[in-house]
């Protein structure tokens, strides 16, 4: 079965959409607002008219156009109508199904009228003439049951809790009915029917006594029947009720560790804000000396001057020597020295320094002031051989300061992830609302196991031996004679012909049975990879997921998403389910790791579709979705991409073909088209 056509007026912001879905795989892609939960909406209205009708104050929730009601706010009459074409391969039907309503604006509010649901069914061979279902909720019952509806019209964010009572009931239908073993059940009851008719004619040949035991038989096997199945509902409630309480232990965990993460994270934040300090601090010292540094490289300049003066100076003798004036005069003028030269009788030494005080008498004051200048350059110089130590340990300690800061904040940031995937999404108060949850389910547990027990080893043996009591009875009573060993002869033929009946129906379910649990196990494993985790489907159809102890495993919400669409897929493909699947925020909490995963499963089941089973997978996503990645998963199948965007001013969403151009403006569809995707 697919869904080659949608057309929409009034609905919503959705006033004159015509939209062609004649594909495998569609994507419809929008921002949030823009119109994908109202076409899924409106999907959902013309096949159930399961919404109701609100008032004008109710109209941005309901299903009337807004503009319209804006435009036309005094007296005015427009329709509102969703029309599907399906090809039903499968039946090799062609159906058209119109659901339509005249609606009325008066001051205040919209009125609607009466509603209309037709439904046209025609050969693909047109060999016959079409057939005109008015209305068509008969169709729908039969092809499209709304109870069938979680396995192709759902919302990807509620995926998580997609095995609640509601879906096993919907499996063992779709057991039953699509995959036609009700036959079978249909049988069990008829020839049941039939036994308990013959013993009725029988109980009447006998007297009113037996006639009373035989009522009080019956009524007992009919307690014990409703009793059998108050222990079913029981045993699956508890069934239910332990899943829930070990995902909720599993998130109390969660949130005792992210409680003492965040401890971490606080102590890390205030570490962080130390570390910046210091940071601060080495990068003020490493300015400071770097300026004293600058300054130094300006007077370099300078120093080269003055070294090039020296050296000039010393040669033309103008350079004072490092020595007193008037203490070489009184040395020459004394005639001895300390080290025990006599000046008076060495003419050479006499000469010698008679000439160098000569030669520091014409240096004058410009020669003392040049010696006085080097001097500074000279410990300048050396100053500054000390401040280079300094700049390159500041700069050493400016580059240990921000390693340090980078390593908290990489700290801090492992801390936030690990914390994010234990909340998953919620915040601390509201995880720690989970200790109360846990609570009431334990106390709801208990209940429900109390009475399992009460009703297995108590209420069931019980009656079991009151209806055993009230059959012998009835058998000291019956008379007996040819007529009623007659009767009695083909009730026994009767019952063991429904007992047959319900072998052979029960030997059915659990190859079909059989066959979803291998099929949900082999893709489901597939998927996670890592974890080996095996699926069972009970008597009553609940679906199980067991860890390798044999206990029922605790899966994340992405998990349980993903186990959700394992079973659509396996249903269609062990049950022969035909239904499209159509899918609003299909991605929702899965991560880029199941979404690839996800992409792969999804393109091995459109793949595996072929002429008999001509199936259909339309996902509405919104940008956060559906990404140059997500296309990239797919790209392989060729999907039929679509876009809803907003048209201003109108108030009304349209539809284009191809990726909305806006979003090429932003995020990773920006890269796509800069070619860096």
């Amino acid at each position: 079965m697919r869904f080659t056509r949608v057309r929409i007026n009034n609905f919503r912001i959705l006033e004159d959409l015509d939209v062609d879905l004649n594909q495998s795989l569609v994507f419809l892609n929008g921002n949030n607002g823009h119109g994908k939960t109202s076409f899924q909406s409106a999907v959902s209205w013309c096949l159930y008219g399961e919404n109701q009708l609100p008032q004008l104050d109710d109209i941005n929730v309901g299903l009337v156009s807004q503009r319209q009601v804006e435009e036309n706010p005094g007296k005015g009459i427009f329709p509102l109508s969703v029309e599907i074409d399906i090809d039903f391969v499968e039946q090799e039907q062609k159906v058209n199904l119109k659901r339509e309503v005249q609606w009325n604006v008066e001051k205040e509010r919209a009125v609607p009228g009466s509603e209309k649901f037709v439904v046209r069914v025609s050969s693909t061979d047109k060999s016959s003439s079409t057939q005109v279902i008015d209305p068509g909720d008969a169709w729908v019952d039969k092809w499209l049951p709304i109870r069938f509806k979680n396995f192709f019209l759902f919302d990807g964010e509620q995926m998580s809790e997609f095995f609640d009572s509601a879906t096993r009931l919907a499996v063992k239908d779709a057991v039953n009915e699509i995959a036609q073993v009700d036959l079978f059940l249909e049988l069990k009851r008829r020839y049941a029917d039939l036994a308990a008719g013959y013993e009725t004619a029988r109980s009447k040949l006998g007297s009113s006594g037996a006639q009373n035991a035989h009522s009080k038989w019956q009524s007992q096997l009919k307690l014990l029947e409703l009793v059998r199945e108050e222990l079913v509902s029981e045993l699956d409630a508890v069934r239910q009720k332990e899943t829930e309480l070990n995902n909720v232990v599993k998130a109390l965990k969660n949130v005792e560790g992210a409680k003492v993460i965040i401890e971490n994270i606080r102590r890390a934040e205030g570490e962080r804000a130390s570390k910046k300090n210091e940071k601060a601090s080495a990068q003020r010292r490493y300015e400071d000396a770097l300026l004293e540094k600058a300054q130094f490289i300006q007077l370099t300049q300078v120093f080269e001057g003055v070294g090039k003066t020296v050296d000039r100076a010393k040669a033309e003798g103008w350079y004072p020597i490092p020595f007193d004036i008037k203490a070489m005069e009184d040395l020459l003028s004394d005639g001895k020295c300390i080290c025990g030269v006599n000046l008076q009788e060495d003419k050479g030494a006499h000469n010698h320094l008679t000439e160098e005080i000569k030669k520091r008498r014409q240096a004058g004051d410009l020669g003392k002031i040049l010696q006085d200048i080097f001097g500074q350059v000279q410990i300048t110089t050396a100053k500054f051989s000390i401040e280079s130590e300094g700049v390159e340990a500041a700069s050493a300690a400016l580059d240990n300061a921000e390693r340090n800061v980078d390593l908290v904040e990489e700290n801090l940031r492992g801390l936030r992830l690990q914390v994010k995937e234990l909340l998953a999404g919620n915040t601390i108060e509201e995880a720690e609302e989970l200790a109360n949850r846990e609570e009431k389910l334990s106390r709801e547990l208990d209940t429900h196991r109390d009475q399992v027990i009460h009703l297995r080893d108590n209420e069931i043996p019980r009656i079991e031996k009151t209806a055993e009591k009230a059959e012998k009875e009835y058998n000291k009573l019956t008379k007996k004679d040819v007529e009623s060993e007659v009767l009695n002869l083909k009730r026994e033929i009767a019952e063991s012909l429904s007992k047959s009946s319900e072998q052979v129906y029960e030997q059915a379910v659990e190859r079909v049975r059989k066959a979803l649990e291998n099929s949900i196990s082999e893709k489901f494993n597939k998927i996670i990879r890592g974890d080996e985790f095996v699926t069972k489907i009970d008597d009553n159809f609940a679906v199980q997921t067991l860890a390798q102890d044999g206990k029922t495993a605790a899966l994340s919400s992405g998990q349980n998403m993903l186990k959700g669409y394992v079973l659509t897929i396996a249903m269609r493909e062990v049950v022969g389910l035909y239904f499209p699947l159509l899918v609003d925020t299909p991605l929702g909490r899965l991560s880029e790791e199941f979404r690839d995963e996800l992409g792969e499963l999804l393109t091995e089941f459109v793949a595996a579709i072929d002429d008999s089973m001509d199936s259909q997978i339309v996902f509405l996503m919104h940008d956060g979705e559906y990404t140059p990645y997500t296309q990239d998963r797919f790209v392989g199948l060729k999907p039929k991409e679509l876009y809803f965007q907003w048209a201003v001013p109108k108030k009304q969403s349209v539809v284009g073909e191809g990726i909305n151009p806006e979003w090429f403006k932003y995020s990773a569809w920006k890269d796509r088209k800069a070619g860096k995707i």
